[in-house]
């Protein structure tokens, strides 16, 4: 069986996204609404970026307008708190808040709907649901600068400044390298990967025969670790496409092209507009 689906352990973490098994755990509904309002999805997508949980419809449906939520930041205790405001049982500027928390078998939830009591009589309707990625939903913890791993790989992502978080600059791009040194013993075949992944949740992947980051997630190289006899420069001058993005450079020692987050041992950047 896989790890289970772990709290979030530091406040910049990561995840790519992840489909959710909802369940209704109770609810309260004094005035009746929940005959003309949307019932909850059975599946949500969750993933985090920066610190901040993600919920929302997969395959970028709008179907639930109580649903229709920005990132939540994460506090200290794995708490979060959102609004939104939309057209809820045929009436408009409806607000919604949400607030839970992220813990170790699930993510707990109790959506308010009506919650200014804008729905008929001013009574909300509540629904407290649990959210359940799928096994081995693994958090991203990006780790800066360098990562000395326990085989034996020596990795590194480094910029032209060091600095981590970088701020992108406004006007020129930002150059940055890779660099790999591994230790007798630790050779061996292995899956390359250099992905970004978006705060919309999309990974895209840095590909070799175009220079560039090409959507979709795929390994950038499959073959034996080995030194880089200079930094490897990645991002000749190029911008991601989107305001906030995380880059990861890492190897999993099971070539088989699937990215294997168990095997995962990488480092990683985070950049800000």
């Amino acid at each position: 069986m896989g790890q289970p689906f772990a709290p979030p352990s530091a406040p910049f973490d990561f995840t790519a996204p992840q489909i959710a098994t909802v369940t209704v755990d109770g609810s309260s509904d004094p005035a009746g609404h929940s005959c003309c309002v949307i019932a909850p999805p059975s599946e949500l997508e969750v993933f985090l970026f920066g610190g901040s949980l993600v919920v929302r419809e997969p395959n970028g449906a709008n179907n639930v307008p109580w649903i229709d939520l920005a990132a939540m930041a994460l506090n200290a205790n794995s708490e979060f708190y959102g609004e939104s405001i939309g057209t809820v049982a045929g009436f408009s500027d409806i607000k919604t808040t949400v607030s839970g928390t992220i813990e170790q078998d699930a993510i707990y939830t109790t959506f308010t709907i009506g919650a200014d009591g804008g729905l008929p009589t001013g009574q909300p309707l509540t629904y407290n649901l649990s959210l359940f990625p799928g096994l081995n939903a693994e958090w991203f913890q990006t780790q800066y600068l360098s990562f000395h791993t326990q085989v034996g790989i020596s990795i590194s992502i480094l910029s032209e400044e060091n600095l981590c978080p970088v701020q992108w600059p406004s006007n020129d791009g930002l150059e940055m390298f890779v660099t790999m040194e591994v230790e007798d013993g630790a050779e061996g075949d292995a899956d390359w990967w250099l992905v970004m992944l978006t705060e919309d949740g999309d990974f895209f992947h840095f590909d070799l025969e175009t220079g560039q980051f090409e959507p979709g997630l795929e390994a950038t190289f499959q073959g034996p670790v080995m030194n880089t006899p200079q930094p490897i420069s990645v991002l000749p001058v190029i911008y991601p496409p989107t305001n906030n993005t995380v880059i990861v450079f890492g190897v999993d020692k099971n070539p088989n092209g699937n990215l294997d987050l168990e095997l995962l041992e990488g480092t990683g950047f985070t950049f800000y507009f």
